[in-house]
C-alpha cells in the first residue's frame, strides 16, 4: 500500500516537472515571436517613413532648408533600413 502512495505521488512530481519544462519552452518561444515580429514592425515602419519622405522630396513646393532636413533623415533611415534587413 505505502508502494502505491509514493508510486502516485512520484508521478505527479514528474508530472509537475513536465509541465514546468513545457512552460519554460513556451516562454522562449514567445519571447522569440515577439522580437520577430518587433523587428518586422521596425523596419515596416521605416519603410513607409521613407516612402513618406521620398514622396515629400517629390513636391516642388518645399523650402529648400526643409528639403535638405529632409534628405539628412532619408540618409539616416536608409542606414536603418540596410541594418534591420
Amino acid at each position: 500500500m505505502a508502494y502505491n502512495k509514493y508510486s502516485k505521488m512520484q508521478m505527479k512530481q514528474l508530472a509537475h516537472l513536465h509541465e514546468q519544462v513545457e512552460a519554460r519552452r513556451n516562454r522562449v518561444k514567445n519571447v522569440a515571436f515577439m522580437n520577430e515580429l518587433r523587428e518586422h514592425q521596425k523596419r515596416n515602419t521605416y519603410t513607409l517613413e521613407y516612402d513618406r519622405i521620398r514622396n515629400a522630396l517629390s513636391n516642388s513646393a518645399i523650402p529648400h532648408d526643409t528639403k535638405e532636413v529632409i534628405k539628412q533623415r532619408i540618409n539616416t533611415l536608409n542606414k536603418l533600413i540596410s541594418k534591420a534587413l
